[in-house]
């Protein structure tokens, strides 16, 4: 930083953040109402539903946003702010068909694959074509009951599809998880001319749960198992579990497909259970690609590969672990997985890995594997630190009520623009299991780790080159008074426990004070920061955004610390928060008023404003609020100041307070008064009426 710049910083910085009260300061700039007009307002969200949203951008002369989630839900947009529904789980949408331009009920879509004949390896190791055969989707995954004895149906197990369009066979690619009770679970593929539909059955992809209670209904003889390994006699030992299936072995659902950096296919899944692998798909067909082989390798829970499943990627042994995502961006693969349960109160939270190779080893800051070999709870209040944690439950001033149990994300990179996005639904802490979608955008610190900016995309251009290049702000913007909040991996979830924000104070000397205390570094050149905050040290980089529901601007920052822990900061806009905090200052008196009892003089602190009172006569009303009458009758002006950085607004209140002639001490009745006698010299328990009373001899005036 140049010795000019930190000059022009360090008289902002006596400006930003010496003084308390900033109304008394000569240097400090009184805003009018006319200053204010239009400073803040709010904005309104045209929101959507989407449980377990994977995200797909359709290109074109407008670019359009898909989110495709459990239970056929369909929304799309235009600017990742304002959704519109397309699709909810009805049998008369058209998600489904039976051809391209018939659409047909989820009850009938997925009995008749399309595909017909597939490539292969003989034992010989030729390539050769063979029948596929067909493969009743739905009768494998409703082919058992439900624990209660109730019949398991199609309706409301359609979970967690991943849409991609591949360019090969020039269709959208629908990977779809039919979902059993008894981990008789099946991925399949359903592709369409357009992205909105209707999708055509295809094929399986890969099953889960065969022959796991005997049932010849769960026959491996139904799947597609013979195809990838060869002819079996038998079912293989391996897979003979019995009804411990996921003692072992992955549950087939939770699909995420994506394009290596060599264009070749991969389709990553599974959720608790024996762990999240992956295999390569045929980009042709858009199956399983059955001329890719895999060995075996280990056995039980030490299994890394399987010549059915692929290479073990993540989780196993019944560690929490669901809607695994995978992207790349550059030389790496990042891995995002959801631990905990999805209720809000059940700890759900996104934690992120990077290999880079699509067959790992993912691992995050610290060096952790990403794959269990011994059951650990790996979420809330449990000590286990697996994998960086995104974000978790937490609740910025602006919003109604805290976001809790976020996951089961995916995310994108616009290549016009080169921003990337992390895409989850959301829950709240208000009693219900509501859900929203919520779009933040990821930019890389300068170890080239994803982060998560603090607030909702709003249509700001901002990517990781940027970043990198050149400092985004004038470096004065950056000194001055920030909320943070960190994500630390403990939470009382169950509690619906949520961070929240403390006021720090970034000073133009590198120090950090407040709350908080600590130093922070600009990365010459860059946007990217290094804050050392409480004694932990943070990498990432400066972003401007908007504050969600509102018009306001802040410079904002998201950091990672080395032990994968989360920090947000956020400096608003100090005209806006002042006028912010002056339209919620609402007393309980109005100007003119007239008062005889002590006042409540409420506070406004929103996004670290400051609000203070002063009384033109504090013998009379003090600036706690205190009402002490003088013989006759005063008027006294209450001014609330209102102040944020260099910034404040006055709202005053002239009051009447009426005079006490006698001279008495005034008191308010309550239980708690001490033995009090009436003129008369009669105890009285409390007085019923206001006027003249004893207490210890001595007569007051009760109000």
């Amino acid at each position: 930083m140049k010795t000019f710049d930190v000059l022009l910083i360090a008289v902002l910085f006596l400006l930003f953040c010496s003084s308390s009260v900033v109304g008394a300061e000569s240097d400090s700039i009184l805003l009018t109402p006319e200053d204010m007009r239009g400073a803040y307002s709010v904005v309104s969200r045209q929101g959507t539903s989407v449980h377990d949203p994977s995200i797909v951008l359709r290109p074109g002369a407008s670019t359009y946003y898909y989110v495709f989630g459990s239970h056929n839900a369909v929304s799309y947009s235009k600017d990742l702010w304002k959704w519109n529904t397309v699709y909810n789980e009805s049998e008369t949408n058209a998600l489904f068909g039976s051809s391209y331009t018939q659409k047909c009920s989820y009850n009938k879509a997925f009995k008749t694959n399309k595909v017909t004949k597939v490539m292969r390896l003989n034992e010989a190791g030729d390539t050769v074509e063979v029948d596929f055969g067909n493969y009743d989707a739905s009768a494998w995954s409703t082919a058992l009951k439900n624990s209660d004895g109730t019949a398991h149906t199609i309706a409301g197990n359609m979970w967690a599809p991943d849409v991609i369009y591949n360019p090969v066979m020039k269709k959208w690619c629908m990977y779809l998880s039919l979902n059993g009770p008894t981990w008789n679970s099946v991925i399949i593929l359903l592709t369409a001319g357009m992205v909105q539909g209707p999708y055509v059955y295809q094929g399986p992809v890969v099953y889960s749960g065969f022959n796991v209670t005997s049932a010849e209904a769960t026959s491996y003889k139904h799947t597609d198992l013979e195809i990838a390994i060869g002819n079996q006699p038998s079912l293989p030992s391996r897979y003979q579990t019995g009804n411990k299936w996921g003692d072992n072995w992955p549950h087939c659902i939770d699909p995420c497909v994506y394009y290596d950096k060599d264009s070749c296919l991969w389709l990553c899944y599974g959720s608790w259970s024996g762990g999240i692998y992956t295999i390569e798909l045929d980009e042709s067909t858009g199956l399983r690609d059955y001329c890719r082989t895999y060995k075996t390798t280990g056995s039980g829970k030490t299994v890394k590969e399987d010549p059915y499943f692929g290479i073990k990627i993540a989780g196993g042994c019944y560690v929490s672990g669901e809607g695994p995502y995978i992207y790349r961006d550059g030389d790496y693969y990042y891995l995002f997985v959801t631990y905990g349960g999805l209720n809000p109160d059940a700890g759900y939270e996104m934690r992120l890995f990077r290999s880079k190779s699509p067959s790992g080893p993912f691992k995050d800051i610290m060096g952790n594997d990403a794959i269990f070999t011994s059951w650990v709870k790996n979420y809330g209040t449990a000590s286990n630190k697996h994998g960086n944690k995104v974000l978790g439950n937490y609740r910025w001033d602006m919003m109604t009520n805290a976001e809790v149990a976020q996951g089961h994300n995916s995310a994108v990179i616009d290549p016009s623009t080169g921003n990337a996005y992390l895409v989850y639904h959301t829950k709240f802490n208000n009693g219900t299991s509501a859900h929203q979608v919520r779009v933040h955008q990821l930019l890389k610190n300068a170890q080239g780790w994803p982060l998560a900016t603090p607030y909702e995309y709003h249509s700001e251009i901002v990517n990781d080159d940027s970043i990198a290049s050149s400092l985004r702000f004038d470096s004065t913007q950056l000194v001055g008074e920030y909320q943070v909040m960190s994500h630390p991996y403990a939470i009382d979830y169950e509690h619906l426990a949520y961070s929240s924000p403390k006021n720090i104070c970034l000073n133009a000397d590198g120090t950090i004070t407040g709350q908080q205390s600590g130093t922070w570094k600009l990365v010459d050149g860059t946007s990217y920061v290094t804050i050392n905050l409480a004694g932990t040290t943070y990498y990432g980089c400066f972003v401007e955004q908007t504050i969600d529901l509102t018009n306001i601007k802040a410079v904002c920052f998201t950091a990672l610390s080395g032990s994968g822990v989360t920090l947000w900061g956020s400096k608003a806009d100090s005209k806006a928060v002042v006028a912010l905090n002056c339209n919620k200052l609402t007393p309980s008196f109005k100007s003119g008023a007239i008062v005889s009892e002590d006042l409540t003089l409420p506070v406004s602190t929103l996004l670290g404003g400051k609000t203070t009172w002063k009384s033109s006569d504090e013998g009379v009303i003090s600036t706690a609020g205190k009402v002490t009458p003088a013989a006759q009758d005063e008027t006294v002006t209450m001014t609330a100041m209102i102040s944020h950085g260099i910034y404040y607004a006055e709202k005053s209140y002239n009051l009447t307070v009426k005079g006490n002639p006698s001279g008495l001490q005034i008191i308010t009745a309550s239980p708690e008064t001490e033995i009090i006698y009436n003129i008369l010299g009669q105890r009285v328990e409390r007085p019923l009426f206001p006027g003249i009373y004893l207490i210890n001899g001595d007569k007051v005036l009760v109000k």
